[in-house]
């Protein structure tokens, strides 16, 4: 069983998402999702951009991100961007602002966001981790 959030429910439709997006009418004819969270590598057809936003190359991925879970939601995007300036700022406090990242210091903000806590893991924390990761293979 997968954990899942509220969905932003008792907002308008536009503000939905995840599976309460995907249970509003107009979405379940763009049923079964292409995406499937429970499969290992679905991380490898996404994106998370600095930005906030998730994007993929496949079309039919990116409907189910932007139109049937709603992923791209404002709120959700502000949050995730928030979180990987977080990120971004903290290596930047210990390495210095105009210094170039180093690949340490970049494994140990990842280190740091992939951290489970009694609570369970930090907000957006893959949004975080999949940006660093990115960041990583191309230093």
């Amino acid at each position: 069983m997968l954990g899942v959030c509220n969905g932003n429910s008792g907002n308008p439709k536009h503000k939905l998402h995840c599976d309460k997006s995907k249970d509003l009418e107009e979405n379940k004819a763009l049923l079964p999702l292409t995406i499937d969270p429970q499969n290992i590598n679905c991380e490898q057809l996404i994106e998370f951009k600095g930005n906030g936003k998730i994007i993929s190359k496949n079309q039919t991925i990116s409907r189910d991100i932007n139109i049937v879970l709603n992923l791209n939601e404002d709120n959700l995007t502000k949050n995730r961007a928030t979180a990987i300036h977080f990120a971004i700022e903290s290596i930047n406090k210990k390495r210095g602002a105009n210094k170039e990242w180093r690949r340490s210091d970049i494994n140990t903000e990842i280190k740091a966001w992939k951290k489970r806590y009694k609570s369970g893991f930090r907000p957006y924390c893959q949004a975080v981790v999949s940006y660093l990761e990115r960041r990583l293979s191309r230093s």
